[in-house]
This record gives C-alpha cells, sequence and structure tokens, in this order.
C-alpha cells in the first residue's frame, strides 16, 4: 500500500460521508476525535522513510485534520484527489459539512487504507459516534501485546511446519511452460466490469461467501496459465485467532 501511494497520492485511499444523529458543533466534533484518536494509537501512526528503510511511529499527540465546507459534492472531490503522501503526520482527513452558526448533521472522513481494514473501521465509527454523543468508550488493548507474542515465536518452528505442511508441493516456473510457435507475444489488455450485486448473487447461489468466490476465481485463472493440476496461493487474513486476550478488539 505505501509503494503504492509512493506512486500515486490517490492509492488506496477511502471516503466515507455520513449524517450524524444529531446537529454537532465543531467543538464538539473537535474534541470526539481527540478523544477517538487517543483511545485508538493507529489513528496517530504515521510513517518515515531512512536509509534503512521505512518506519512506522505512533505519535504522542497529532494535530487533528478537520474542515469545513458548504458543498458536499466539492469537498468529496477536492479531498479525495489531494490524497496522502507517505511524509504526512496524519492519514486520515475529517470534513464537517454546514456552518458552524447552525451546527453541522453531514461528515466526511478521508483515510488511507494503511489504518484500517474492514473489521476495525466500523469500530472507529462506532466509538466515534458515541463521543459525539456525550457518552465514553471502553479503552482497547495495546497492540504491543500483538507485536510481543509475534516476537516471541520461533522461527525455526514455523520454518520446519510450513517446510512439512508444503512437502509435497512442486514449485512452477514460468519457463517450465510450453513455448507456442510464432506465438504473438505483444501485451494483451482484457478489461471486465462486474458489480457487486452481481458478485453477491453468484455467491449466493453457489452457497459461499464472496471472498470464497474471488479465492476460487483467482485459482482457476493460475490454473489456466500455469497448466497445472493445483494452483496453491497465500491469501491475508486478520490475525484476529492470535491467543490474545481481547484480540479481536
Amino acid at each position: 500500500m505505501l509503494k503504492a501511494t509512493w506512486d500515486n497520492s490517490s492509492a488506496y485511499v477511502n471516503q466515507m460521508s455520513f449524517g450524524l444523529s444529531r446537529q454537532v458543533s465543531y467543538r464538539e466534533m473537535e474534541s470526539a476525535l481527540e478523544l477517538l484518536c487517543d483511545a485508538h494509537p493507529i489513528l496517530r501512526t504515521s510513517f518515515f522513510n531512512t536509509s534503512d528503510g521505512m518506519y512506522q511511529y505512533v505519535q504522542p499527540k497529532v494535530s487533528l485534520a478537520l474542515s469545513i465546507s458548504s458543498d458536499l459534492q466539492q469537498y468529496c472531490q477536492e479531498d479525495l484527489a489531494r490524497g496522502f503522501h507517505i511524509k504526512d503526520l496524519n492519514l486520515f482527513r475529517f470534513g464537517l459539512i454546514g456552518n458552524n452558526d447552525d451546527g453541522f448533521s453531514h461528515a466526511v472522513l478521508t483515510i488511507h487504507h494503511v489504518l484500517y481494514d474492514g473489521w476495525c473501521l466500523p469500530a472507529l465509527l462506532t466509538d466515534l459516534s458515541l463521543l459525539c454523543n456525550g457518552q465514553t468508550i471502553e479503552s482497547t488493548p495495546p497492540f504491543k501485546s500483538v507485536i510481543q507474542h509475534i516476537a516471541a515465536q520461533d522461527p525455526a518452528e514455523g520454518q520446519d511446519y510450513w517446510t512439512k505442511y508444503l512437502g509435497q508441493v512442486e514449485p512452477f516456473s514460468w519457463t517450465q511452460r510450453e513455448s507456442v510457435p510464432d506465438a504473438d507475444l505483444s501485451a494483451v489488455v482484457a478489461e471486465a466490469q462486474l458489480s457487486i450485486s452481481n458478485l453477491n448473487q453468484a455467491s449466493s447461489r453457489a452457497q459461499i461467501t464472496l471472498s470464497t468466490l474471488t479465492k476460487a476465481a483467482w485459482a482457476l485463472t493460475l490454473q489456466l496459465y500455469t497448466q497445472q493440476k493445483e494452483a496453491l496461493f497465500g491469501t491475508v487474513v486478520s490475525g484476529r485467532d492470535m491467543p490474545i486476550p481481547e484480540v479481536e478488539r
């Protein structure tokens, strides 16, 4: 994600606009965001590049990027086009739509995907809603417990596990494919578009999740291009099954 952002400031940027449950003043939203950032270190996270590589840094405090606009569509277009840069201390921004005299009933969150996943984003928004309504939120367990758990694992044990697990797998090299005489090796670009609703309907008919449907499509694509009987690939997991108290939070 960060490499993509280095090349394109709009890469992996998500934007959500939503209505507030009541008219909120600028100060109320500013206070709620300050408490939200205090409770969630990921919102205070930035990255910096050095000669030794890239590092992640959690700031003690952040200067909030809270803007005001009277035009929702214009604000969304301009803020999305602005994107983010690796050197930015804040990788999220918040916008209030309306005017300060009457209060704000609409808000816009622009955030880089490196700060969230599909699991934690609803939790962040729920906490923000509670804070905007003057309620308190529960503290979250420190992420350092995850890092400590990973660091405590024996690398040799993991290496042995995967060596045995993948022991019967034959590695594939693209040079193994039979060449086609007089083949046109020029690049071919094909583009297809499918709506999420159509994909959801397809997965529902097959009685599988959309994630499983996507993996099956990728496996068939690999099988087609590698001409192998089996297709093996890795995928990202949330890591929320670690033996850590409240890891799901």
